[in-house]
């Protein structure tokens, strides 16, 4: 998976908790890592996803603000 130009890995899992975990390459060694939870059915793992995938956006365009 591809995040604003960057490798990333997904994960999911299951059971009464679910989570979805969105790891990042920002380059030079450095990772960042997103983490959304949810008790289970009460957000669709679509929806649980997409709130990773918009945090971890987020935090990588702050990132590059702050690198120019």
């Amino acid at each position: 998976m591809v995040l604003k130009g960057r490798n990333a890995a997904r994960q999911v899992m299951y059971g009464d908790t679910w989570r979805s975990s969105l790891t990042v390459d920002t380059g030079a060694g450095q990772f960042l890592y997103v983490e959304r939870y949810s008790p289970a059915h009460v957000v669709t793992e679509k929806d649980l996803n997409s709130q990773v995938r918009k945090v971890a956006g987020q935090v990588l365009g702050n990132l590059e603000k702050g690198r120019a």
